[in-house]
């Protein structure tokens, strides 16, 4: 999948290809880090409870992939494979964030998965 950011809009997808194994739980933990501080801890809570239902483990190569369809919406694959959709308000905006915003952990790569240079 290709394309060229145009602003946390939707339609937006947001495609991981790991490069280590990470189990659910860790990925569902490392989610929450992200997130804290950010929603209320209560809707965080309930977010993570339908990701962990839904995210497998992860192997090397294996690729996971959002599909924002709106800012509260999005659906969830697996190499591929549908696992599910997660409709919940700010849901989609708030993961797309932890990868796309200058102000996450992942300000570097943000930069870099918008296409834009590296200062």
């Amino acid at each position: 999948m290709q394309g060229q950011y145009d602003g946390l809009k939707a339609p937006l997808v947001l495609q991981i290809i790991y490069r280590r194994e990470i189990t659910s739980q860790v990925l569902v933990e490392q989610t929450a880090n992200q997130l804290r501080n950010k929603v209320p801890e209560a809707q965080m809570q309930l977010w993570l409870q339908e990701l962990a239902t839904m995210w497998p483990d992860i192997r090397t190569d294996d690729q996971l992939t959002f599909h924002m369809k709106t800012s509260d919406s999005g659906d969830f694959y697996f190499n591929g494979q549908l696992l599910g959709s997660v409709e919940h308000p700010g849901f989609a905006r708030a993961f797309i964030n932890i990868w796309l915003a200058d102000d996450g952990r992942y300000s570097r790569m943000a930069k870099q998965l918008r296409g834009e240079p590296d200062s």
